[in-house]
């Protein structure tokens, strides 16, 4: 009896134990680890990117907290997430419980992503940073000096009450200025998607910062001008220079690169870039070089097919980027219209030439629109909420919609007009048939979650982006070849780029016609200065 009595006890405690593990209630024990708090359909995108940033060193822990039972979130993210460099961590808990906090040793964190739920978004991210403050900084409870807090909001005002109130570094952005900076510049002109895509994914080539030092092989770019160091890296492209606390894209050609300064590269990883040899210095196709004036952009005629929140952030922007003489009409159904002071933003967006009000987008309404009298077509999901049972609903109308546009655009011979989607869930991109040359796809969940996790690695990218995607900085362009050099012509891609310090321009990469039908639009990225290319 007693030995029966032991053996009872013992089998009846480990499986309190098992329970309580099970239940996601027992103290997280890491370090160095990055914290998710709260649960939306962003986290997959997050979860996927922070494996690929982490992929070359094992053992980095994620640890998830949301009010949701720990094997459903387990089960949910190995669905939809290949994890293999990870440790993921679940917990269940309330993200505004002091006493839940606790248990995640935020201490020890490296860095917490805040996800908010469908309503009252901005003030969940409030609560959620206050609950936090709680606990910064007690004698007992201190955090590390780079520790930082990156959440999504939707008000500008409520971003500057977060930055006011928190004691930590708070990396807060606005996801609709985000979402429609890209979908106006990506209405411009068809590819640049690739372009974006490629720089907010840790897949391919990222954005990251190089501090130069005297004392190694990289101290002799000190003193030298910025287009003199551009012209010396082989496999990174120089962008700009972090001077102080200072960013700079695309300084003068003559600036001079300090001690101190951090040089901005897009480069495959974050290794030490590679520097060309300057005793065998890369062959320069001079006689190939065909500096053209620089380029002034015509006019041109959009269609914005449905409206969302974003709309007006898009039209704004479009006001700024678009040649005059350009013109943007809105189709939309008419309770959208009901909703909208038509006049007021006539008169406010100049740009606005015409409503089109229309219930149903079919073939027939877009013959009767006649699509070829316009550049480029937006086509915009429906809402831009992280919920995958509504961003489904919402695609699926986007990708009927889409279907009938193409059809119309073969009908009238007229493929080459570019189509911009916005699509919410990424397993819905594969359904649109994205290889199409002249169609970009913006997928909102995955950009706002493929950029929370860029600042949660570094937050000072923000930054680089902040100046990137304003109408008044340095922006993206896809330029005809023939502002550059002789089309034709057997170059490498050192060339290229020195034919752009001629024309004050920073040359990224460059686009193949005859890959046009491929996935990536034939966009390459930061290829080798020493790569030969026609």
């Amino acid at each position: 009896m007693v030995v029966a009595t032991l053996i009872g006890i013992v089998s009846s405690s480990i499986e309190s134990i098992m329970l309580s593990l099970r239940k996601g209630k027992t103290i997280v024990v890491e370090k160095n680890h990055i914290i998710i708090l709260g649960w939306n359909d962003q986290i997959f995108s997050i979860i996927r990117e922070l494996q690929l940033a982490n992929e070359n060193q094992n053992g980095i822990c994620v640890v998830v907290m949301a009010d949701e039972d720990p094997e459903l979130m387990q089960d949910e993210v190995e669905n939809r997430v290949d994890i293999t460099s990870l440790d993921m961590v679940y917990r269940s808990g309330n993200v505004l419980d002091i006493d839940d906090l606790k248990k995640l040793s935020l201490q020890d964190a490296r860095s917490v992503i805040i996800l908010t739920g469908l309503k009252d978004r901005d003030s969940q991210a409030l609560k959620i940073a206050l609950a936090i403050n709680k606990l910064t900084p007690t004698s007992n409870f201190e955090f590390k000096s780079d520790f930082s807090v990156v959440v999504a909001m939707e008000k500008e005002e409520n971003i500057q009450l977060l930055r006011e109130v928190s004691r930590n570094t708070i990396t807060a952005f606005n996801t609709h200025l985000l979402q429609s900076r890209i979908l106006a510049q990506c209405s411009r002109q068809t590819g640049l998607s690739v372009v974006y895509n490629e720089l907010l994914d840790f897949e391919g080539d990222e954005i990251y910062f190089y501090k130069l030092e005297k004392r190694n092989k990289y101290g002799s770019l000190i003193g030298k001008k910025f287009q003199d160091v551009l012209l010396s890296l082989n496999d990174a492209t120089l962008i700009g220079v972090f001077s102080g606390d200072d960013c700079v894209i695309q300084p003068d050609n003559d600036y001079i690169i300090k001690t101190g300064d951090e040089l901005i590269l897009v480069q495959p990883d974050d290794f030490d870039p590679q520097l060309l040899d300057s005793k065998t210095p890369l062959h320069f196709y001079e006689e190939t070089v065909s500096v053209s004036e620089k380029t002034i952009d015509s006019k041109r005629n959009i269609l914005l097919v449905n409206w969302n929140e974003d709309t007006h952030l898009i039209l704004r922007d479009l006001k700024e980027y678009l040649a005059p003489g350009s013109s943007v009409d809105i189709a939309l159904s008419s309770d959208k219209l009901s909703n909208i002071d038509e006049v007021a933003i006539k008169k406010q967006l100049n740009i606005v030439r015409d409503f089109i009000v229309e219930d149903d987008f079919t073939q027939d309404f877009f013959r009767k629109v006649a699509l070829d009298k316009y550049n480029s077509l937006v086509l915009l999901s429906d809402n831009i909420i992280p919920d995958i049972n509504m961003s489904n609903l919402s695609d699926a109308k986007s990708m009927i919609t889409l279907l009938q546009i193409r059809l119309v655009l073969k009908e009238l011979n007229k493929n080459n007009i570019p189509v911009v989607s916005q699509i919410q869930n990424p397993k819905n991109k594969d359904l649109m048939d994205t290889k199409n040359s002249y169609t970009d796809v913006i997928i909102s969940n995955k950009l706002i979650g493929n950029y929370t996790c860029m600042l949660a690695e570094n937050p000072r990218l923000q930054k680089v982006f902040n100046e990137i995607l304003q109408p008044d900085g340095s922006e993206f362009y896809i330029r005809d070849i023939e502002d550059y050099i002789l089309p034709d012509s057997a170059i490498n891609f050192y060339t290229l780029v020195k034919s752009g310090v001629k024309r004050n321009d920073l040359i990224l990469g460059y686009k193949i016609e005859s890959e046009e039908s491929e996935e990536n639009h034939g966009i390459y990225i930061n290829p080798k200065k020493s790569k030969e290319i026609k």
